[in-house]
């Protein structure tokens, strides 16, 4: 499987993301937050929280981000508690979970509530900032060994899914919504050429040669959620 960070990425426009930063170790909220700023020109940190409940009392002070970083793990309520009711009060806000907790159930937990990424607190740096900037932008993020939990927990719920990989799956879902490769592209954050690759890899399995075809026999197969 290819994974997600590997692959070529579409070109958005520069802009600056606005973060912030929940974990409940003051050292690792530091050396995120340091990390974060030393590597990328793009991320400003706006604060940073160590609960449930100053995250939202962080809220209210320096406004809505482009991307909270999240640690799943913190006593009381969870990162995961954090997500659903962020989702109502302040849905444009786009999550990325950082977690050392990488359980199939935890993992699937996040992913359930509404979360555009996943990585490990064992990732470097680098990752951590391709990840922020990548969701900022509009993409999806999950680390290699997330991204395999996912593809097999979908794959075990539908047999016929399992011929697929996560990225095929989401560009089957995507042109099922009606949406051009070039649209596709920037709802993924990936070239045209690399939709494209899926596409024809895609057909192929398949045994087909057109979009429509794909979208006629995704619904008949159940391969995506209608």
């Amino acid at each position: 499987m290819k994974e997600m960070f590997e692959e070529e990425r579409y070109d958005p426009v520069l802009l600056p993301i606005d973060v912030t930063l929940t974990d409940d170790h003051p050292l690792m909220r530091e050396g995120i937050a340091a990390s974060l700023s030393s590597k990328s020109k793009r991320i400003n940190i706006l604060g940073t929280a160590s609960s449930y409940d100053t995250f939202f009392e962080l809220l209210k002070m320096v406004g809505e981000p482009d991307v909270a970083l999240l640690d799943v793990i913190m006593p009381g309520k969870s990162g995961i508690d954090i997500v659903k009711r962020l989702h109502v009060e302040k849905p444009d806000v786009r999550i990325l979970m950082l977690s050392s907790d990488n359980s199939e159930l935890t993992v699937m937990q996040a992913v359930n509530a509404g979360i555009e990424g996943f990585i490990s607190k064992s990732s470097s740096a680098d990752e951590l900032v391709s990840a922020v900037e990548t969701i900022a932008d509009g993409g999806s993020y999950y680390g290699r060994d997330v991204a395999r939990i996912i593809e097999s927990f979908q794959c075990d719920r539908n047999p016929s899914r399992q011929q697929f990989t996560m990225r095929e799956l989401e560009i089957i879902d995507l042109c099922c919504d009606g949406l051009s490769s070039k649209e596709v592209a920037q709802r993924l954050n990936i070239s045209i050429r690399t939709v494209e690759t899926h596409k024809n890899n895609i057909f192929k399995t398949m045994n087909i040669n057109s979009t429509a075809e794909m979208v006629r026999l995704a619904l008949e197969k159940h391969l995506i959620q209608i």
